[in-house]
């Protein structure tokens, strides 16, 4: 394979394995983010459900943050990535589940125009149009 584009832990994996060099990457290009979403009539009818699961993703992050090699091995298995490859991956993660700001939304509407723009999506959308309580 002479290239190939990926995330963690799976570049991770390919780095320790095959000595993979980055020719480029995503920085400047993106905010790496992950979101954590629920229909609005969901979020509308059990508000507390989603405190709870929020509350509950911030402990597991603070344990993670701080147990990073506990969590390499117990993930190990269940993924089919070595520890340490899950290990370096956790390494270069952020660990913070904060609300959905301003800028977060920026960000993501100019993704939606451009998946817009060259036709990926079929009609444009508004992000904070889709964010409830913004």
């Amino acid at each position: 394979m002479d290239a190939w584009v990926i995330w963690d832990p799976f570049y991770a994996a390919a780095q320790r394995a095959t000595q993979a060099r980055v020719i480029a990457d995503g920085k400047g290009l993106a905010a790496n983010r992950e979101f954590i979403v629920a229909s609005r009539s969901f979020a509308r009818e059990r508000p507390q459900v989603l405190t709870d699961v929020l509350d509950e993703l911030k402990k597991t992050d603070s344990w993670v943050k701080q147990n990073q090699q506990k969590a390499a091995e117990f993930l190990s298995p269940q993924v089919g990535i070595d520890a340490a490859s899950l290990k370096e991956a956790l390494m270069r993660r952020t660990f913070d589940v904060q609300k959905i700001n301003s800028n977060d939304m920026n960000e993501q509407q100019k993704i939606a125009n451009t998946f817009y723009q060259i036709k990926l999506i079929p009609n444009q959308i508004s992000v904070k149009d889709a964010i409830l309580n913004n």
